[in-house]
């Protein structure tokens, strides 16, 4: 295993101060299966740069090949691990910042997203970013508190803030669409099918929470609406549109649980544009109002 780590010292920067500023970051080539997970106190980015492994949170579950990376948030329960046979080498930024709702707004963006993938021509700007950042972290002498934040800001924007489309949830290895011979399903040879599947679930997990829908599904996974329909009969008995909705209303129950947030805002975080869409959505599918639900489930 290969490990380079940076630390940026305590007196380099004023929390509070700044809205958000690196504190360590760091290399490493794991060994097959090598695998981490607990919950910390700052943001930590990670970007992989070969391989492969599995990022896991309360709401993702993937497989994450070179190209991409995920964002662990403060307090936020996870694990990831290195691929056995191909297991993944990786950089990463730990860095303090607002609550997410305010660094989605300070980077531009309706929210952060757990998993990304920049485009290809951002690349090389990223990882010139990432090594300009590196230097001014491990430097002797300090650069000032600015300095390592619009360093940080280069790493973050190819990252976070470009609209990166449909890339951004191939999360599994793409097939190209389907392959001939052998047996299929829906159009797609039965092991690439799984595969599709993965991607499906992908992207999913990644923007279910957006104002999305079918043909938004289609065109980043790389299959047609009658594939995909059939993808998800195979898979969870029910259509992709049902499969959207089941779960956006499953994180729109969790979220009117356990956060006291106006229920528009509830509706916004879950993919929903007009808040009487979400509320009648809501009760043709839980059986209550929004607001009656959170009544119930506080009793």
């Amino acid at each position: 295993m290969i490990e380079l780590v940076a630390q940026l010292s305590d007196d380099v920067i004023l929390p509070g101060i700044l809205p958000l500023y690196p504190v360590y970051l760091g290399h490493e080539q794991c060994e097959p299966g090598h695998e981490y997970g607990r919950v910390r106190d700052s943001y930590l980015i990670h970007y992989v740069a070969a391989g492969c492994g599995e990022f896991h949170t309360r709401h993702t579950d993937v497989t994450l090949p070179a190209g991409h990376a995920f964002l662990v948030r403060p307090g936020q329960e996870h694990w990831y691990r290195a691929d056995t046979r191909d297991p993944w080498e990786y950089w990463w930024v730990g860095f303090r910042g607002p609550p997410p709702d305010a660094l989605a707004r300070l980077l531009g963006r309706a929210r952060v997203p757990e998993v990304v993938r920049p485009p290809i021509e951002q690349t090389g700007s990223l990882l010139r970013a990432q090594r300009r950042l590196w230097e001014l972290v491990a430097a002797e002498r300090p650069a000032a508190p600015l300095v390592h934040v619009e360093a940080l800001l280069a790493v973050l924007r190819p990252l976070l803030v470009n609209d990166v489309g449909g890339s951004t949830a191939a999360a599994t290895e793409t097939t190209g669409g389907a392959v001939s011979g052998g047996a299929t399903a829906g159009g797609i040879a039965v092991g690439d099918s799984d595969q599709a599947w993965r991607r499906v679930l992908a992207f999913l997990e990644a923007h279910s929470a957006e104002p999305i829908g079918v043909e938004t599904v289609c065109r980043a996974v790389g299959v047609s609406r009658t594939q995909l329909h059939r993808l998800c009969r195979r898979h969870v008995g029910h259509s992709a549109k049902e499969e959207l909705t089941r779960r956006r209303m499953a994180r729109a129950a969790d979220l009117l649980r356990s956060e006291d947030w106006p229920i528009a805002r509830i509706a916004a975080l879950t993919g929903y544009r007009e808040y009487q869409t979400f509320a009648r959505q809501f009760r043709a599918f839980h059986g209550l109002t929004p607001r009656d639900y959170r009544r119930k489930r506080a009793q």
